[in-house]
């Protein structure tokens, strides 16, 4: 008897411990959900739905993601007005693009965090495409407690579900032209954003459009991660100072090589150009009717004593001594042109 009843204590004291360890958990439960979770609507018409939290427990951070079939719904717009997060961990954005759409939140919200029901998250603004039936689920969501540990105290995730219908005839209007359906189409989203807009007393309604990858090689770049982007960068950088490179050296290398062959040709050219000023200095004089004997002794004095001031003015010390032997010849040749010269009188004669 003594027995059964420590074994009726014993088995008390468990169920009393985990009754215990469970109690918490479900007190501070939170969970996500939307509203409306059902309707009915009309093929081409705008709705919203809200995503709200339920906590227990003081939380401080929302996030997910829902998820739609993009062959009966697009979403138009998503606002945070009303929402009960202060902070965005990044703005809320969407995407249409392929068979399952996305819209993704992720927030923080303030000591000294949030406890109640239907905290508003985000108001999402859905188009209806096609004719069905189509449903709202949350993907990845998580709700961390005011803790000081960031407790994930996420416990239940909503669905939503809805119906779309096809125009009553009555309702019907004749075919309409692009402009005016896009027209048409503008003015709902307008009003959507505006009632959301006037039943909140907080910051005006956040629209955020995510636009659609473009094609082509432009397209290419933008979906590129940023590391490839730099990488493609740095190597287009570098093969412009490469090539830049080159092209300084070569022409530092031509300046070179001009530099050299003006050097080597030099006696030729300045040969050239002492023959042509020769012939028009043959034709001026006798032109002026100088005796072409004279003028041709002048001529063979000048080259004479030219050249012999080229040969020794390499033996020249100074520029200034070479600059002076230069002008005493140059007075020379000049005196010899403006005297007559006797008959057969040698050069050496005439230089002295």
């Amino acid at each position: 008897m003594e027995k059964k009843a420590y074994i009726k204590v014993f088995t008390s004291a468990v169920f009393a411990l985990a009754f215990l360890a469970i109690t918490p958990h479900f007190a501070h439960a939170a969970g996500l959900y939307f509203a409306p979770s059902s309707s009915s609507y009309v093929q081409n018409e705008n709705f919203t739905v809200s995503v709200l939290v339920d906590a227990e427990k003081s939380i401080n951070a929302v996030s997910g993601v829902v998820t739609f079939p993009t062959e009966y719904l697009e979403v138009i717009a998503v606002s945070t007005a009303n929402s009960i997060l202060n902070l965005w961990v990044k703005d809320p954005s969407f995407s249409n693009a392929g068979n399952t759409g996305n819209v993704y939140f992720e927030g923080i919200i303030l000591n000294p965090g949030y406890v109640g029901s239907r905290g508003r998250i985000v108001d999402i603004v859905f188009g209806v495409k096609k004719v069905g039936s189509a449903g709202l689920i949350f993907g990845e969501s998580s709700i961390l407690a005011n803790d000081g540990e960031g407790s994930n105290i996420l416990s239940s995730v909503g669905s939503a579900t809805f119906n779309f219908l096809k125009p009553q005839a009555s309702t019907i209007i004749p075919k309409e032209t692009e402009a005016q359906a896009l027209g048409k189409k503008l003015e709902d989203i307008e009003n959507s954003i505006k009632n959301i807009t006037e039943s909140s007393s907080k910051a005006p309604v956040i629209v955020v459009q995510k636009q659609e990858p473009s094609g082509g090689v432009y397209g290419l770049w933008e979906v590129l991660p940023n590391w490839v982007r730099a990488s493609v960068l740095l190597a287009i950088g570098m093969a412009t100072l490469i090539l830049l490179f080159v092209l300084v050296s070569l022409g530092v290398i031509i300046l070179i090589w001009l530099w050299s062959q003006a050097r080597h040709n030099g006696v030729r050219i300045v040969r050239l150009l002492t023959n042509r000023l020769i012939g028009i200095l043959k034709k001026l004089f006798a032109y002026l009717g100088m005796a072409e004997k004279e003028v041709k002794g002048d001529i063979v004095y000048s080259m004479h004593e030219l050249g012999e001031e080229f040969q020794s003015a390499k033996q020249v010390p100074t520029f200034r001594e070479l600059l002076v032997r230069y002008l005493f010849v140059l007075g020379r040749i000049i005196k010899r042109f403006f005297t007559k010269n006797e008959n057969d009188v040698s050069l050496g004669e005439d230089k002295e």
